[in-house]
């Protein structure tokens, strides 16, 4: 982890008035722009532009006082891909933090990031912006004025997200009127919606559990049974566009809502009994696999494979 000083920005990197770059597939772990009014815990950009592209990067323990993970300030890169967790400011944007930008946030999980003490957007801060904010996976976040969003006299597009299990959900202050459309805003513990009217039934906008896998063990990707499947908009998803997984966008009637598109997979866990044998070359051992899904209930019909270290491979029906 890098860290800048009071009064920095970019604890990672600093990118001043650069027309285009990509920032591709990078860890930015445990950076800092420390202490006093600082700007961009991992990346800072400032005067930056619109075909300067974030994409495909993991964001993790970053901080700073506003952005705790990416700082836009009158910049609007694409932000695409990312997996956004665990970071913190001790003022505005856990997360992402953005002033008199429309940066485009396309397909990230922004997950367990902190606003501080009276602080706006635990994961995501628009001020002075209309940024599209689009299929994105919102949750667990944490701040005092909108948990998963905040938008402070700004018009952002908000749409074909997932925003659950944040202190609160999508919270509007200031002038400004935020688009909603196409949105799962479901479980927020303080409220779904504050300082706007709760769309929930129209513009296809639900408030319905996503059936993430297991979001306690950060897998956000939707089960076959979430209502989030085929429930989002077409029209605001570009060609070309992935999702988290790398996999094309659109695979059913519509496009899902939030970062994954499924693909019919499910997600379960699976323990093992049996009496082990230590040892024996050749040796062998009888064991059950126990297969249930994410609630507990058990599942049958599952062939499970198990790769073992000597590189042969065995099957439990």
């Amino acid at each position: 982890g890098n860290s800048v000083s009071s009064g920095g920005a970019g604890g990672g990197l600093y990118c001043s008035g650069i027309p285009t770059a990509m920032i591709v597939g990078n860890r930015f772990t445990a950076n800092a722009a420390a202490n006093g009014s600082t700007y961009g815990g991992a990346i800072y950009l400032i005067n930056c532009g619109s075909t300067l592209q974030i994409t495909g990067n993991t964001f993790t323990s970053n901080q700073s006082a506003h952005g705790g993970a990416i700082c836009c300030y009158t910049s609007s890169p694409t932000v695409s891909s990312n997996v956004i967790s665990s970071n913190q400011s001790t003022q505005d944007g856990g997360g992402i933090w953005c002033y008199n930008s429309a940066p485009q946030v396309v397909g990230n999980v922004i997950t367990g990031n902190l606003a501080g003490y009276a602080g706006y957007g635990g994961g995501i801060f628009c001020w002075l912006g209309s940024p599209p904010v689009i299929n994105n996976t919102i949750a667990s976040n944490t701040a005092p004025y909108g948990g998963g969003i905040s938008s402070y006299n700004s018009s952002p597009r908000i749409s074909n997200n997932i925003v659950v299990s944040n202190s609160s959900g999508i919270y509007k202050t200031g002038s400004g009127t935020p688009y909603l459309g196409n949105n799962d805003v479901w479980g927020n513990v303080s409220s779904n919606y504050s300082g706007i009217s709760d769309p929930t039934g129209t513009v296809g906008n639900i408030s319905a559990d996503p059936h993430l896998a297991s979001l306690d063990n950060g897998i956000v990707r939707i089960r076959s049974n979430s209502p989030c499947i085929d429930a989002g908009s077409d029209t605001e998803v570009q060609q070309q566009w992935t999702d988290i997984d790398a996999q094309p966008r659109i695979q059913g009637t519509h496009v899902d809502i939030g970062a994954d598109e499924s693909d019919g997979c499910d997600y379960y866990t699976i323990t093992f009994s049996g009496d082990p044998v230590y040892g024996i070359a050749g040796g062998s051992v009888d064991i059950t696999a126990h297969v249930a899904d994410w609630d507990g209930n058990p599942v049958s019909g599952v062939r499970v494979t198990i790769y073992i270290a000597d590189g042969t491979v065995t099957h439990v029906n």
